[in-house]
């Protein structure tokens, strides 16, 4: 993720290339489904304008550099040293860095959110947020059976 990646203005990240570990590689995404902007929450945006005006202040600061190592690429290691840390100090379970993603879905459909609107946020189809994630809908067929029953006995 670069700086020329976040719209500012519309607190929106263009998910536009992958980063390969193995070949240390900058390539388009593997599906045209990964090609999505995502809006972010506040929250995380506002950390994002903190931390790019912080970046703005280096010697060398251009929208091409990275937004998380500056020059090159986070390395994977020192993202799970900081996740295995703050999971340590708060005293939670260590999940794999590919499950944070499994929680944000989780969260939206906890939320209501259907499949549909869900796949085009994490780049995926639905066929494959209905296959990996279906149990977590279980709750949607009992709600859909209570405002049917509450529509049935209204009409009697």
């Amino acid at each position: 993720l670069t700086w020329n990646d976040i719209d500012f203005t519309t607190k929106t990240i263009k998910i536009r290339k992958t980063y390969s570990k193995h070949g240390r590689i900058i390539s388009t995404p593997k599906t045209s489904n990964s090609v999505r902007d995502v809006i972010v929450p506040n929250s995380c945006f506002n950390k994002l304008v903190a931390l790019h005006d912080n970046h703005n202040k280096t010697v060398g600061y251009n929208d091409d550099r990275f937004v998380f190592n500056f020059d090159k690429p986070l390395d994977e290691n020192s993202i799970r040293l900081v996740k295995n840390n703050a999971c340590n100090k708060a005293g939670v379970k260590q999940i794999r860095i590919h499950d944070f993603r499994h929680s944000h879905v989780s969260l939206l459909v906890n939320q209501g959110f259907n499949a549909f609107d869900i796949a085009k946020r994490m780049g995926h189809t639905v066929e494959m947020v209905n296959n990996v994630y279906g149990h977590w809908f279980t709750d949607a067929q009992q709600n859909m059976v209570d405002k049917l029953n509450s529509i049935s006995e209204n009409l009697v």
